[in-house]
């Protein structure tokens, strides 16, 4: 989405008035005086200074036609020349042309009061005709006005010419007038540029000046204010929006310290910020700083309006991208009203046109769309030029209104022609560019060439890719998480355009930009842990230190009896301040983080014969006529599955439309994970499931054992618990599932033969359960506040199992036992780094979770908090030994995801959660499953063996016993052992005459390496 910046003199804020020194007494001092104040903001105290000293400069002076130059500046940059002291002024004027025949200081007046005015275009004929006219020394100063009224009026070209032409006469003069009116020049040369697309030359423009603007006036100062909020857009025009956002917000800090918090200064830099936030996909933090701009704003009735109107049009974009469409309109109406019709607001008018017939699109009123895309173009090209990349905006949206009225021609005409103007002042996997080129896509296919359409579906993937990858080493992981997810969906039309041709070689390369895509954030992240964990610099683990500490705050407020929004929202914004410092310190750790794509060759080679690899993914619509046409709402609508067995033949199809089958998983699994449900009915939804998304992907003869790459819902499958096609579950007919996070875990090799250095770690010594077990044992809501943690009865038996089953064979493991009051949350800290496989059993916890789960189980519940997303790490953890929320102060002994994740886990081969609820969390898109399954993996640990719900204590104990019996002693791999230990769970239930409900045996999967 295009964020508005203000353009011009008047379009632009100058900064109000602040004390300055008294200048010394000279001549030239008094007058660099007067341009210090002008480069700092201080008006009030130019204007005073530069009456002063024509004060007392007489009329017969040699150096009184210079006084009179300084005033004539002072006056302008007031807007001053159509009142009394501009009137004075002209008195003074003429009175000196009159005796010394300086007529250039006069066209200089008429031509800058003009301006005052706000007759733009009167001011650039008065300079044009003053420069025909004028003497060599006259016409610095007149090409500097032609380039302010040039741009004023819209005629950027012009504009820059003359700004250029004057700025290389000032950069040889000396003196505090001349290094402002160097920067003056190099903001309308940087602003031109930017505008026709050369984003390059704008960034060094900008930057000189910036670099000048504080050398000369100060780090606070208005010209540095000025040319840096410039620079920050030109940044985001650029896709480098860690430089944008860092900009803004140190203008955000100048703007509070030099004119107070409530200053308009401070609202206009805040409304900024929030516009940098916007454009990462935190519209959540966007919006409240636009809605604290506002509110300052509201409180100074002079504040300007055009640049009201800019905050206005801003906060529409925000609101429009978060749907708020009919709000959107309502603040773009009052944008145009503040802004007004003048010649020099017709970019600014264009961009707000523009952005109103998005949201005109996203409620389907196509014309009323199509008329603003119309009134922008013509407005821009009037404005920018006819070759003005800015151009490409109307012509996306008149592309995205044809594509909506089924006028796939006219579409594609609109989207080529925005792509090659944007392409010439670009890359092509800029964010600007990428949305043209997936609808340019779109209008092929609608047109029918799917090859095209897949060529360029492929080429917009790509581009998109290594944009999400750049942003993500930039960012924290939530906005990394944000920003993925206002992406296209351009790998995903792929898949759907590969399956439709059907071939290999396009289902291959639709299947390598899945694996690319999927978990890419997660990647980087865990990247860039392991690299910061290998430097041995004190200041960063300064930083590391902090940032750990700053997730445990926020883990432990989570937790806390009485969550504050203010104080949550406070928290994790320091957690996310940690982390940039941490990354800022670090440098950028990229190198490494690629595809992450294993060829299928590869892939096929690490199956075993009797292996399938099921991988699903995201489509859009399988019918061309019924494509999402809105660009700026990213929409996939259906699953697809990618399927490999040995013969290395891929294959790929569509499984169902996601609405359809995330219902029927949810059926299903709400019963799964209560005990008490019917069974029939339970098998009924089992088999419509299977029916659905697995028994259409088997080839003949079925694969035993399958790997399975989830998406969405299907994260919370269990898949062994599938009713089999005759009778019992799949398990029991001989298919062993294992879980990857993506493709490439297939292909991990098998754990090097050594003996284990095992953690047996939980059973922390919590009270006895009081009267209302259910209560106590598993729940902290708030009710469980009140009781406590509950102790868990089979825990301590499940560690003593575990350490004599290893102390009985042959592994000749060394074994670390933590258990009872010695099982705190710092013992357990201290140990994992050491060990190679780990067992915990202990409580666990998911917020996404409600408080009504059966009783006995393993499992707390907490009631969620203010404001939680995906990427809710601290929303999910582990208790231990003196874990306490019940007495309103911090809370202790609990261990969270986002401190889990911070770990270094790297030689952990095997870790089980033994808890309930371990391996669920909220699911991000293509980024899979948040909370402790996630944390794991970004610490580094190879393999994890998690739960899906709130698990029976006893069946616990004897499922975890059977597991690593036929795991670490049989020496079966994971797939293999967890369907042993499933197995005999159901038998042993079974042959006691209790329920063999798969609530009792199939709530744990493993997950990662599996040989």
């Amino acid at each position: 989405m295009r964020k508005l910046q203000a353009f011009g003199w008047l379009l632009s804020a100058v900064l109000g008035s602040a004390g300055g020194a008294e200048p010394r007494g000279d001549f030239a001092a008094r007058i660099d005086a007067v341009y210090l104040d002008l480069g700092r903001g201080d008006k009030a105290a130019a204007l005073a200074h530069s009456a002063a000293l024509l004060d007392d400069v007489p009329l017969r002076d040699r150096r009184r036609g210079e006084a009179l130059g300084v005033r004539l500046d002072a006056l302008a940059q007031n807007v001053e020349l159509n009142k009394p002291a501009g009137a004075a002024l002209r008195d003074a004027i003429d009175a000196y042309v009159a005796l010394a025949d300086q007529h250039a200081l006069a066209a200089r007046f008429a031509i800058a009061q003009s301006f005052d005015r706000g007759d733009g275009a009167g001011a650039l004929q008065l300079a044009e005709a003053a420069l025909a006219a004028a003497p060599e020394s006259e016409k610095p100063e007149l090409h500097a006005w032609i380039a302010r009224a040039a741009a004023y009026s819209g005629h950027l070209p012009q504009a820059r010419e003359h700004a250029e032409l004057a700025r290389e006469s000032w950069g040889h003069a000396r003196g505090v007038h001349a290094r402002w009116l160097e920067v003056e020049l190099d903001y309308i040369i940087g602003q031109v540029q930017s505008y026709t697309g050369s984003n390059e030359q704008a960034l060094s423009t900008l930057r000189d000046g910036a670099r000048i603007a504080i050398a000369t006036f100060g780090a606070d100062a208005n010209e540095r204010f000025k040319i840096e909020t410039v620079l920050a857009g030109v940044y985001g025009d650029m896709g480098r929006y860690r430089e944008s956002l860092e900009v803004r917000e140190a203008l955000l800090g100048v703007a509070q310290h030099r004119y107070g918090t409530s200053s308009f200064e401070a609202a206009k830099a805040e409304a900024l910020v929030g516009a940098s936030l916007q454009e990462i996909g935190d519209y959540a933090s966007a919006r409240a700083r636009y809605e604290h701009a506002q509110a300052l704003v509201a409180a100074l009735p002079d504040a300007p309006a055009q640049e009201r109107g800019i905050i206005s049009v801003n906060y529409g974009n925000l609101l429009q991208e978060m749907d708020e469409l009919d709000a959107s309109i309502v603040q773009y109406r009052r944008a145009l009203e503040l802004i007004g019709d003048k010649d020099s607001t017709r970019h600014a008018r264009a961009v707000v046109h523009a952005d109103m017939g998005n949201s005109l699109v996203r409620l389907h009123r196509y014309e009323d769309a199509v008329q603003n895309y119309r009134r922008a173009l013509e407005l821009r090209e009037q404005s920018d030029g006819k070759d003005s990349p800015g151009l490409a905006y109307a012509l996306e949206g008149l592309g995205a209104a044809s594509l909506a009225l089924q006028h796939a021609a006219d579409a594609e005409g609109y989207f080529r022609r925005a792509r090659t103007l944007r392409e010439h002042a670009v890359a092509p996997n800029h964010p600007s560019v990428v949305p043209i080129s997936f609808g340019l896509a779109l209008s092929r296919w609608m047109q029918g060439d799917l090859d095209d359409a897949f060529d360029i579906a492929v080429q917009t993937a790509e581009h998109q890719q290594n944009l999400l990858r750049t942003f993500a080493a930039d960012f924290s992981e939530r906005q990394s998480v944000a920003y993925r997810d206002i992406l296209m969906p351009a790998s995903a039309l792929v898949v759907t355009l590969a399956a439709q041709r059907g071939d290999e070689r396009s289902i291959s390369t639709a299947w390598h930009l899945a694996m690319v895509e999927r978990g890419l954030v997660a990647r980087t992240e865990a990247h860039r842990l392991a690299a910061v964990r290998a430097v041995h610099d004190p200041a960063v683990a300064s930083a590391f230190d902090a940032w750990r500490r700053a997730n445990s705050a926020l883990g432990d407020a989570w937790l806390g009896k009485n969550q504050d929004a203010q104080k949550m929202k406070a928290l994790t914004a320091a957690a996310e301040d940690a982390e940039r410092a941490l990354w800022h310190q670090c440098g950028q750790h990229n190198d490494g983080v690629g595809t992450a794509a294993v060829d299928l060759a590869e892939l096929a080679h690490a199956l075993p014969e009797d292996g399938e690899l099921i991988a699903y993914s995201e489509g859009i619509t399988s019918e061309s006529a019924h494509v999402p046409v809105t660009l700026d709402r990213p929409v996939a609508d259906d699953w697809y599955a990618f399927t490999l067995r040995a013969d290395g033949k891929p294959r790929l199809r569509r499984v169902g439309a996601i609405r359809e089958l995330s219902a029927q998983v949810r059926a299903w699994y709400v019963n799964l994970r209560n005990p008490n449900s019917d069974a029939a009915q339970l098998r009924r939804d089992g088999e419509l499931l299977r029916r659905s998304v697995l028994d259409p992907l088997l080839a003949a003869p079925p694969a035993q054992r399958l790997f399975i790459v989830p998406e969405g819902e299907l994260y919370r499958v269990s898949f062994g618990a599938l009713p089999a096609a005759d009778k019992g579950y799949l398990v029991e007919s001989g298919v062993r599932v294992h879980t990857l996070a993506n493709e490439s875990d297939l292909a991990v090799p098998a754990v090097p033969a050594s003996a284990p250095s095992m953690l047996l770690a939980g059973a922390p010594n919590f009270a006895a359960a009081p009267v209302d077990a259910r209560l106590a044992s598993r729940q902290l809501c708030l009710r469980a506040a009140r009781e406590g943690f509950a102790a868990i009865p089979n825990a301590g038996r499940e560690l003593d199992d575990l350490d004599a089953l290893f102390a009985a064979s042959s592994t000749n493991a060394k074994i670390h036992m933590v258990r009872g009051a010695e099982a705190t949350k710092q013992n357990v800290l201290a140990a994992l780094p050491q060990a190679t496989v780990v067992h915990l059993a202990t409580h666990g916890f998911s917020l996404d979770q409600s408080c009504a789960e059966p009783d006995n189980s393993r499992g707390v519940s907490l009631q969620p908090g203010p404001a939680t997303d995906s990427a809710g790490s601290a929303l999910s953890g582990l208790a231990f030994s003196g874990a306490n929320v019940s007495d309103g102060s911090a809370p202790v002994g609990v261990l969270s995801a986002g401190e889990l994740a911070t770990l270094d886990l790297s030689r952990v081969s095997w870790i089980a959660l033994s808890a309930c609820d371990s391996g669920l969390g909220p699911i991000g898109r293509n980024e899979g499953v948040f909370g402790m399954r996630r944390a794991l993996r970004l610490a580094g640990a190879r393999t994890v063996v998690m739960s899906l719900w709130q698990v029976d204590d006893a069946a616990t104990a004897d499922l975890m016993a059977s597991l690593y019996r036929a795991r670490f002693v049989a020496h079966a791999d994971v797939p293999e052992a967890m369907a042993t230990a499933m197995r005999s769970v159901i038998d042993a239930r079974r042959a006691r005459g209790l329920s063999d409900h798969p609530y009792y045996w199939a709530a744990f999967i493993g997950e990662g390496g599996w040989r």
